[in-house]
């Protein structure tokens, strides 16, 4: 009596789906980050974007792990389909690395001053549910100062041995410079009388906006120039408001150097 030949093994089970849900993610994160760059999403759909992406690669990667062990344990089929799989997915996950990296090594902050006052005059967004939720990130209110001054402790008001009339037009070239947007400006009206700009700029990572104040205003023996920022989006800054102080400070520097007679 035949015997019937043995059955085919089947394949591992996971790795394709695995490389397809892996290759999705990996654009949605393109998708979204470029989407916010230019304008085209909002912040909350950014923020939606990359945590549905981040879901899709913990599904891409336990998919890939069923995978890898059907090979392992059973000698299925399949192993051809593991490196795609694993890089793709790793490719995926490569922006929550970087977001994970730079919340733990920066404070929880979403707005740096070198006056806390500055911020009574900055409109506060409208808080999305979103953004409720991302917000517990934060810091409490109440230690946001002390957090700052431990963090950021050259964050500090500056002392600038121009007029407030100089030193606005050497304020304004160095926003000019950095490529941020002018949202709005008050000229001082006389050499002694204050001054302020409004302008935006954008985060290195994901492109996020964030609103910064700058005033110069008399102080007491010079004039002073104070900056703030502050992230539109309710969510840990990951370091891009004390940047963003830093840039204005050494382009202000580089521009006053420029200006400064021979």
């Amino acid at each position: 009596m035949a015997s019937l030949p043995p059955l085919p093994v089947p394949p591992a089970r996971g790795l394709r789906p695995a490389r397809f849900l892996g290759a999705l993610a990996v654009m949605l994160n393109v998708v979204g980050l470029a989407g916010r760059r230019f304008d085209l999403v909002n912040s909350d759909t950014l923020v939606a974007t990359l945590l549905f992406a981040l879901a899709l690669s913990l599904v891409a990667l336990g998919l890939a792990a069923l995978g890898m062990r059907d090979i392992w344990r059973d000698g299925r089929p399949g192993a051809q389909h593991v490196i795609p799989s694993i890089f793709l997915i790793l490719l995926s996950f490569l922006p929550f690395f970087a977001i994970i990296s730079a919340y733990a090594l920066t404070p929880a902050l979403d707005r740096v001053a070198t006056d806390p006052t500055l911020f009574a005059d900055m409109e506060t967004p409208a808080v999305t549910p979103l953004g409720a939720l991302t917000s517990r990130l934060l810091v409490p209110a109440s230690q946001t100062d002390s957090v700052q001054a431990a963090a950021y402790p050259d964050v500090v008001p500056q002392a600038v041995d121009l007029s407030t009339v100089e030193a606005f037009a050497v304020a304004k070239a160095a926003v000019d410079q950095l490529g941020w947007k002018v949202i709005a400006t008050t000229e001082p009206a006389t050499e002694g009388a204050a001054g302020t700009i409004t302008a935006e700029a954008r985060s290195l990572a994901l492109g996020l906006p964030s609103k910064l104040r700058i005033r110069i205003g008399s102080g007491e023996t010079a004039t002073r120039l104070d900056i703030a920022s502050a992230s539109t989006y309710p969510m840990p800054d990951l370091g891009e408001n004390a940047r963003n102080i830093n840039l204005f400070l050494d382009a202000y520097a580089s521009v006053s150097r420029r200006s400064a007679p021979p």
